[in-house]
């Protein structure tokens, strides 16, 4: 619910002389309107005519017109799987569009949802009497059946423009929930925080920097990541081994851990899966929980964590329009009957003191804990429903020691998932959207360009990243006809100097121009001051950065005022002075506002920055050398090898030796002689940091032997983990350039019978992206199963087939069909074969589509038969 119309309601709730009416009710919208509305919607999004759309998708202009108005027929289910088809709908909103589809053709059955509820005695709250497939439940919970109840908008999508929301009728709390309260629709704190998070979600968190060029929000820009499912922190076998939409995790009922690499998306991710959240709660769809974005340095305090999150979001949304502070009594009661409070922990790693983080993840994990055990207790008493936690826990973070987040009991029931670098083929379209919304001529082809740009320059691995694919749009989009930047470092120099040029922009909206126009009546020495202060802003921005990095616990405004170079005119007073700096720090654009002060885009960034203050000259380079390359690092590195958070630093400290003129190859020669070394240097590569050939040819030697170490392994557990190192390792070879050796080795693993069966399709597909001509036979084997192997169809055989398709290989149409007609098969995985069979063109998907969606109707005929209120 948006804020005009929450305030409306709310007047509307008093009345005359202060009495309360009955709260009205609007019944949910019909299915067949749902239906029409978002086909309806995809079509105007893609630019259709109803002509077009029936070109498209193969059928007659009077079935499309007939789908896209509400009419007494319902349209077929091949009208609407051809019409999903041509739209592009796929995934859990063609399923919401098929189950639409199956409410509007069932037969109306007297006392069916649809008439006025009986109103209940307390708070307006009503509850439905009557009717075969109606109970009290809490708002948004699905039916009996499983199925979202009619009105609920797709799964993972947003409701259709311009619609009004599906008023869901208020219902009674449960028995199970007393003394678990939620909050009312109509709470005005619910109210604030959503109106202010919807704002503060869509907010890209890495601005543009282009002169004059407004950052786009978040949503325009954003490319939807795969992750894969790990093992357990507690050792324990995940969820299966095969890739998964990251942005469904979010949509869960797990809490779940994501790792990835500094600048791979987990912001950006985090950032979506608020958006998403508040957004269906805005619009009147609450069947999930609702998100809460928390920066994990607001957990370090020690209070409570409803007082933690409390203050972390007041501060956050503060600056997005929230009028009152959050109590942190709003975070101890659910925000819907049933519903959890989905905690987004953002920057974990960021912290930089290890007994810090643990706190954090100690405090989240005996919540976590806490609530497992209660729920555990109840489903042995077998007490039905069980009350539902109020809290499920998203923690994102680089690598962590596996001992520091088991030890923080944070391990109970936890996914973790590894978030994986863009595709080859989603690069071109992340930069069509950046290319777009920094409204370039012909984004299309100057994406193309850009794509061509980066392999001239070896930079296209480094773009799979998020965050440099993010800075080198915006670099390529200043200057398309210059020559990109090679390596990490390059790139950050060339980011950094398009900030220093917006800074000083020539005009009335240079920093200069308007410094004078705000200290000009304090006198000539004020402004004086104020451009001696602007000319040294970057060096006193590198000095903040390396206090920061050391520890310092300071505001960044804190520490710019207290350097000589920032020191106060005496005619100037504070506060004017503090906003002058303040405003220079902003437009400086190396740090953005959060929670009432000023950060720096990204960690990298700052740590990019404290390595060109820690090689301010050659003596102090030559220290830092000595301190990061002699032998302390081995023994860093020996030591805590897991925890990568130093890796980032390392890598900038590295180039910057090698720019200073220092020779670092003999040292990381020796280096990458011991596997661990060797691993660094990998991992160094991976961040762009520019690495020799003939010390990545002795990093590459090490790891291979390592991998071919004939030690026999006779425990199946161990056989995993070796596989699982073995792939890690195998993955590390790519990149080093290694790719020959790497796909001789995964062919090795592929072929092993012994180990589990994920870690071999797994091997497989990197055959395959690696370009191996062995690849589409041995992922057809996987496929079909190996005699030695099980024979049972899993996960991992839809895996080796879906990748045998995207090979273009024709045989993988044939495994797909089977697998899809298969009632052994999980449904969705059924459908997901079907629907990738539909658009590939096979004239077998619709039939395909056709059965598994009877499939749910049948059952939900069966369980109504069989209800009590069934006839």
């Amino acid at each position: 619910m948006d804020e005009e119309g929450a305030g409306a309601g709310a007047e509307g709730e008093a009345g005359e002389g202060g009495t309360r009416p009955a709260a009205a009710v609007v019944p949910p919208e019909p299915p067949r309107l749902l239906l029409s509305r978002a086909l309806r919607k995809a079509m105007d999004d893609k630019g259709l005519s109803q002509a077009a759309l029936a070109k498209a998708a193969g059928i007659s202009q009077a079935a499309v017109s007939n789908a896209l108005n509400v009419t007494p027929s319902t349209p077929s289910a091949l009208t609407v799987n051809a019409l999903a088809h041509a739209l592009g709908i796929t995934g859990e909103d063609l399923v919401a569009l098929r189950r639409y589809r199956a409410r509007a053709a069932e037969p109306t059955l007297p006392g069916q949802p649809g008439r006025p509820p009986v109103p209940a005695e307390a708070g307006g709250r009503a509850v439905e009497t009557g009717g075969p497939a109606t109970e009290a439940r809490p708002e948004g919970e699905p039916h009996r059946s499983g199925l979202p109840a009619a009105g609920s908008p797709p799964p993972g999508g947003s409701p259709a423009a311009g619609s009004r929301p599906a008023a869901h009728p208020p219902v009674a709390d449960p028995p199970h929930h007393a003394g678990h309260p939620a909050h009312p629709p109509c709470s005005p704190y619910l109210r604030g925080y959503l109106a202010a998070a919807t704002r503060a979600a869509d907010a890209h968190p890495y601005p543009g920097v282009l002169p004059g060029v407004e950052p786009p929000p978040l949503s325009v820009v954003y490319l939807r990541q795969q992750a894969r499912p790990q093992m357990l922190v507690d050792g324990s076998t995940g969820v299966g081994a095969g890739l998964m939409d990251a942005d469904t995790v979010l949509g869960g009922d797990r809490s779940c851990l994501i790792l990835a690499g500094p600048g791979a998306g987990k912001s950006s991710l985090l950032r979506t899966g608020l958006s998403a959240s508040v957004g269906h709660w805005s619009a009147g769809f609450r069947e999930r929980g609702l998100a809460v974005l928390v920066k994990a340095a607001d957990l370090v305090d020690r209070v409570t964590l409803p007082e933690a999150i409390a203050r972390s979001v007041t501060a956050e949304l503060s600056d997005h329009g929230l009028l009152e502070a959050l109590p942190p009594e709003f975070f101890r009661t659910h925000p819907a009957p049933g519903l959890p409070w989905q905690v987004l922990v953002d920057g974990l790693d960021e912290i930089a003191d290890a007994s810090s983080r643990r706190r954090v993840l100690t405090m989240i994990g005996e919540v976590h804990r806490k609530q497992q055990r209660d729920l555990k207790k109840q489903q042995e008493l077998k007490e039905q429903p069980a009350v539902r936690p109020l809290y499920r826990f998203v923690v994102a973070t680089r690598p962590l020691p596996r001992g520091e987040i088991a030890g923080a009991a944070f391990r109970e029931d936890v996914l973790t998932l590894q978030l994986e670098p863009f595709a080859p083929a989603d690069l071109r379209r992340f930069a069509t959207g950046w290319f777009t919304a920094l409204s370039l001529p012909l984004p299309g082809r100057a994406a193309d360009s850009f794509v061509e740009a980066l392999d001239r320059t070896q930079l296209a691995e480094l773009a799979r990243t998020p965050l440099m694919a993010t800075m080198l749009c915006q670099v390529y989009a200043a200057d398309p006809g210059r020559r990109l930047p090679t390596g990490r470092s390059g790139l950050y120099e060339r980011f950094i100097d398009l900030l220093y040029e917006r800074q000083h922009a020539a005009g009335n909206s240079g920093a200069r121009v308007q410094a004078r126009a705000a200290l000009c009546r304090y006198g000539e020495e004020a402004v004086s001051r104020a451009e001696h202060t602007l000319d040294r802003l970057p060096d006193m921005i590198v000095e903040v950065a390396a206090d920061l990095r050391r520890g310092s616990r300071g505001p960044v405004l804190g520490l710019l005022a207290g350097h000589p170079d920032a020191a106060r005119p005496k005619q100037v007073p504070h506060e004017v002075w503090e906003g002058f700096l303040d405003q220079s720090l902003r437009r400086s654009g190396l740090l953005t506002p959060r929670a009432g002060g000023l950060v720096f885009l990204h960690q990298t960034l700052l740590e990019y920055l404290a390595v060109r203050h820690d090689t301010r000259d050659r003596a102090a380079c030559r220290r830092a050398v000595r301190r990061a390359f002699g032998s302390p690092l081995l023994w860093w590195l020996r030591r805590r090898w897991e925890f990568r958070d130093e890796y980032s630093f390392l890598g900038f400290l590295m180039d910057a030796a090698e720019g200073n003129g220092f020779d670092t190859a003999r040292a990381l020669r020796r280096m990458g002689k011991s596997l661990t070394g060797a691993r660094f240097m990998a991992a160094q590569a991976a961040l762009g940091t520019q690495i020799s050939g003939e010390v990545s040819r002795v990093a590459a030697d090490t790891i291979a032997t390592a991998i071919t170490d004939p030690r026999p392994i006779d425990s199946p557990p161990d056989r995993d983990l070796a596989a699982e190192e073995h792939l890690a390792d195998i993955a590390l070879l790519v990149d080093l350039g290694d790719g020959d050796r790497a796909a001789d080795l995964a062919a090795i693993l592929a072929d092993e019978g012994s180990v589990f069966p994920g870690y071999r399709v797994d091997a497989a597909c990197v055959m395959a992206d690696l370009g191996d001509v062995r690849a589409p036979d041995v992922l057809l084997a996987l496929a079909r199963g190996y005699p030695d192997g099980p024979a049972r169809i899993s996960t991992f055989r839809l895996d080796a087939a879906l990748k045998l398709l995207d090979l273009g290989d024709p045989r993988a149409a044939d495994l797909l069909a089977s697998f899809a007609a298969n009632r052994r098969v999980q449904e969705w995985d059924r459908v997901h074969c079907a629907q990738r069979l539909a658009a590939s063109g096979d004239p077998r998907a619709a039939g395909l589509l056709l059965a598994t969606e009877q499939e749910p109707e049948e059952r939900d005929r069966r369980a109504l038969r069989h209800s009590p209120h069934g006839s």
